[in-house]
């Protein structure tokens, strides 16, 4: 044997003994939502990895080998591999690392400065709640959005988002990205929530540089759930069924005490009384009537039902789900509400350098309403209890006015 095939023996023996293997996992938060980008690094050595979209990551590397898992504010972990070759790993926060520089649009920051312009709303948050879009799902879970509901409809979907409050008397909508697609506000309400996976608040010009003047009003990225790699297939089902009760935080006061106090109002006018003593005693024999906004609000089912499959091998993922969600009006009336059938698919598939996403969406809306009902608890709010005051004569069959109620009847 020559010398040189002599010194190279004990290195070949040594690569026999411990020979590499391919280990893969997911490495994930304390909520068990996927680290984007944390490394994976073989202790002692150039070789590692970063995790992808999924959180999943692959190294080779061999038994005995000690695998490090960091991310910028995240306490470093370690790992010795072992005979199996799946790791799956969680991260906990690091305290003491808020000064670490975190990247947002063209350039970086230090976390602590960060904390305050970018606000993350979790999945958890949106599907605790039984709502009718995301909108409403958002209302309350960040100090940072403001929602306000543009109609007296109790189930209305017209809403204002605002990210900075009313800058101008122009449209101050934040910019609204889905899945990395400029959206509308429509597009945003005919989400499922239950298919959303978080919704990142971006509210100063540092975090949301890159998408330009657009989001001048800040900007709402929107992530949907996705499928993860090697994962058998999952399969998921939630229901939700309730009853929504309109509470009026206010009453109206007695029948009799409402006549006094308008020919106390007309008195101090300088105006002849409306009523006449006579009169006022008899509201008060016969006590109060049926207070009209009692009489057109009423309690509503809601249901809300969502099923999803999600997987993947070692080159793709998949995640596909339906909801159907129905909730009844609260205003009285045949067949008043909103249904809507949601279907989205998301599907990715990576060879070599190219990563190919496919996003199917589809949503049915029904929602039937009634004319006028925008002014209706306006004005069944605004007539007194009298007891000969009705909106429908169950005699004639008719809708009633009266001297309040001149044009329009609220129940009608």
């Amino acid at each position: 044997m020559s010398l040189f095939a002599a010194f190279l023996l004990p290195f070949m023996a040594d690569a026999q003994t411990s020979p590499q293997k391919l280990v893969s996992g997911y490495v994930t938060d304390s909520e068990g939502e996927p680290m984007i980008g944390a490394t994976v690094l073989v202790a002692g050595t150039s070789n590692g990895t970063t995790t992808d979209a999924d959180g999943f990551y692959q190294i080779r590397c061999s038994t005995g080998n000690v695998l490090e898992y960091s991310f910028i504010s995240y306490e470093t972990v370690r790992k010795t591999v072992g005979a199996s070759d799946k790791i799956d790993v969680m991260l906990e926060t690091d305290a003491f690392a808020m000064d670490e520089l975190v990247v947002i649009a063209y350039g970086t920051t230090t976390r602590k400065s960060a904390v305050g312009a970018v606000d993350q709303i979790r999945s958890a948050t949106l599907t605790e709640r039984s709502v009718a879009n995301v909108t409403q799902a958002l209302q309350g879970s960040s100090p940072s959005i403001v929602i306000q509901q543009r109609s007296f409809n109790p189930n209305g979907e017209s809403t204002n988002i605002n990210i900075r409050g009313i800058g101008t008397m122009n449209d101050n909508s934040p910019l609204i990205v889905i899945d990395g697609l400029v959206a509308d506000n429509g597009a945003f309400n005919s989400l499922n929530p239950q298919d959303i996976q978080s919704i990142s608040v971006l509210k100063d010009a540092g975090s949301a540089a890159i998408y330009g003047s657009r989001s001048a009003n800040g900007v709402l990225l929107v992530t949907t759930k996705k499928g993860r790699k090697s994962q058998a297939p999952t399969v998921q089902f939630n229901a939700m069924v309730g009853v929504q009760d309109p509470k009026v935080l206010y009453t109206p006061v007695d029948s009799y005490v409402n006549a006094t106090l308008q020919n106390v109002r007309l008195a101090n006018g300088g105006e002849a009384p409306k009523f006449t003593p006579e009169q006022i005693r008899d509201l008060y024999n016969h006590g109060n009537g049926t207070y009209f906004l009692d009489e057109i609000l009423r309690p509503a089912l809601q249901q809300n039902y969502n099923a999803s499959v999600s997987g993947g091998g070692q080159n793709s993922t998949y995640m596909v789900s339906a909801g159907y969600y129905d909730q009844q009006s609260n205003f009285v009336g045949p067949k008043l509400g909103i249904k809507r059938y949601n279907l989205r698919a998301n599907v990715t598939t990576e060879y070599k350098k190219f990563k190919f996403t496919g996003l199917l969406s589809y949503r049915r809306s029904e929602s039937t309403t009634s004319m006028g009902q925008g002014n209706a608890i306006a004005d069944a709010s605004r007539v007194p209890n009298y007891y000969y005051y009705k909106q429908y004569d169950e005699a004639t069959g008719k809708y009633l006015l009266n001297d309040i109620l001149g044009q329009f009847n609220s129940l009608g």
